[in-house]
């Protein structure tokens, strides 16, 4: 396992990637983009610099004492989806997949205002966002309304959040989300 200051990120932990993007004549919105299955993670500064091409491999990165590369890995494992996908990849926005990937609520110009189904880990019930960037992950005040008619409020700022919590809803979502992906 990796130290606290990583949030014991390794092997078999999945990124998923979102970004802010914007269609001619429409507000911006954050959508999920793609994602990544670390197989290993790499700390050491010789070690990384194999990696010259990568922005931790060289150049402002390369000597900072938390510096970390995470691998990705060939194959997907332990996540049911389509046979045989690669550990990492991009997703195709379209609208058939823009309810699965699109995060802020339809027709709200305000991008932190997520839908209460665009992920699986916010409990609405015991109101618990379950991710980092939350200062208090148990506060209430993420969970605007009701699940059929509110909105999740999240982070206006973060990088990387992270989920430490994940059950069989979250796996069956995962599956769903990878359908998406672009093949090409």
């Amino acid at each position: 396992m990796q130290s606290r200051r990583n949030h014991h990120i390794g092997t078999g932990d999945l990124f998923l990637f979102w970004g802010l993007f914007q269609k001619a004549e429409e507000p911006p919105f954050h959508a999920i983009w793609g994602y990544m299955q670390v197989e290993k993670t790499v700390k050491d500064p010789d070690e990384i610099q194999k990696y010259w091409w990568h922005p931790h491999g060289s150049g402002h990165y390369r000597n900072q004492a938390k510096n970390t590369l995470y691998v990705g890995a060939k194959h997907l494992a332990g996540i049911a989806g389509p046979a045989s996908l690669p550990g990492y990849g991009v997703f195709e926005f379209d609208e058939n997949t823009r309810p699965l990937l699109k995060l802020p609520r339809e027709n709200d110009t305000c991008l932190t205002h997520w839908r209460p189904d665009a992920l699986p880990w916010p409990d609405w019930e015991n109101r618990k966002a379950n991710m980092t960037y939350h200062p208090d992950r148990n506060e209430k005040r993420y969970f605007i309304g009701s699940r059929s008619r509110g909105y999740f409020q999240a982070a206006n700022r973060g990088q990387e959040f992270i989920v430490d919590q994940v059950d069989a809803r979250t796996l069956q979502w995962l599956a769903n989300l990878l359908r998406c992906r672009n093949s090409n």
